[in-house]
């Protein structure tokens, strides 16, 4: 079993923050969420937390089991900044439901995706027990971050969503904090009940969540997106050692297909305009002009979902497939969150897509993919970003 370092971490937070195509939580949360890990660590005289392998859960007892964690609701309030408890008190929920209804033990949690919130989450909850109580498996379960809960590969592979728990933060001088359990394993109505709370005064647009429990030995590759920290923690490395500064991006490209990843430079240029409303999601629109005015749409909710050939009128990439975003002028990704508070006109932005995984590519998950990307443009169906950057 390995470990990881905040230092590790941190570099993972940058590429998970990449590879998020836009959402995941914003790198303002993330940094919060680093700095509290290194404090939690502190605390205990600890220096790392362990890290498991999928290899490490098959030959566990099937009373051992694992589950996904993540913040949920808006970016836009996570950036406001929040308070962290509620990610403790999710996985505690959790935890005691297992014990008391099925007399199992939640050692084991892993992101729902990637991002650079969302992938430390599970980390904060470790850092927050004594160390090696609660172990982090270096995976996700989407390969990006995703605008609802079932779009994943556990969903995709028969892994059942609930319980759902949701938690809100532990009220001022007290251990007492709101949740509540969805018993629903019907995915996309468990994501909508989810929602429907989130806005209420219970939550206040932003919660803590576990989902997705199962016995360990059940886990296997078809249900996650396998070694995916070390993959951001390879990619967070990158932005040390690449001038990005040049708006050529193709020696990032080649070292992202050298990690495995399939990317493809997708356009780059001014952020000219960019527009939001909200509504239980951010949702919205950027537009990037190159030196020759020809301008590129990114539209999003929570997530990047299609960037957008203005002058040719055709997709350059579409979820599934991931649209990441990087700052050109400082060398760094961000997110949507950033893009709507720090991330300003006139910066320079280059935008790099990155093939799904095959198994983000189920007919279900694109179809629903889809469905928020015609909201957006009248597209008749997913073209796949290797064949969009065929014909260009």
């Amino acid at each position: 079993m390995r470990s990881i370092t905040t230092e590790g971490l941190e570099y993972a937070m940058y590429g998970a923050c990449f590879l998020a195509s836009g959402g995941g939580g914003g790198l303002c949360l993330g940094k919060q969420l680093l700095g509290e890990i290194g404090r939690n660590l502190e605390k205990q005289g600890a220096r790392k937390i362990p890290v498991a392998a999928l290899s490490d859960l098959k030959d566990l007892d099937r009373s051992k089991m694992i589950s996904v964690t993540a913040g949920i609701g808006s970016p836009d309030a996570g950036e406001r900044g929040i308070e962290t408890s509620q990610f403790v008190n999710a996985y505690a929920v959790m935890r005691d439901y297992l014990a008391q209804k099925e007399g199992c033990e939640l050692d084991y949690i892993m992101p729902v995706e990637l991002g650079a919130a969302n992938s430390l989450v599970p980390f904060l909850i470790a850092s927050a027990f004594e160390n090696g109580k609660v172990t982090v498996l270096d995976s996700d379960s989407a390969g990006r971050a995703v605008p609802e809960l079932e779009m994943t590969l556990l969903n995709a592979a028969g892994i059942r969503i609930s319980p759902v728990m949701l938690a809100a933060r532990s009220q001022p001088g007290a251990d007492k904090f709101n949740y509540s359990c969805i018993q629903d394993d019907v995915a996309v109505q468990a994501e909508q009940a989810a929602r429907e709370l989130i806005g209420s005064s219970m939550f206040n647009e932003m919660a803590g969540i576990s989902c997705y429990p199962a016995a360990c030995p059940d886990i296997g590759q078809e249900h996650v997106n396998s070694g995916s920290l070390w993959t951001a923690e390879d990619v967070g490395r990158l932005f040390e050692n690449i001038k990005l500064g040049d708006r050529d991006l193709n020696e990032f490209v080649k070292f992202l297909r050298n990690l495995g990843l399939e990317a493809y430079n997708l356009c780059a240029g001014e952020l000219v305009d960019k527009r939001e409303k909200s509504g239980g999601f951010d949702i919205g629109d950027v537009t990037i002009r190159d030196d020759d005015g020809h301008e590129c749409w990114i539209y999003f909710k929570n997530e990047n979902l299609l960037a957008w050939d203005v002058q040719k009128e055709e997709p350059l990439a579409m979820g599934p497939d991931s649209i990441c975003y990087l700052n050109l002028d400082s060398g760094l990704p961000f997110s949507n969150a950033e893009i709507m508070s720090e991330v300003m006109p006139g910066a320079n932005i280059g935008v790099i897509g990155i093939k799904a995984l095959p198994g983000m590519r189920n007919p279900k998950f694109v179809n629903l993919f889809m469905e928020d990307i015609h909201d957006f443009q009248p597209i008749l169906k997913y073209i796949p970003i290797e064949e969009l950057q065929r014909t260009i």
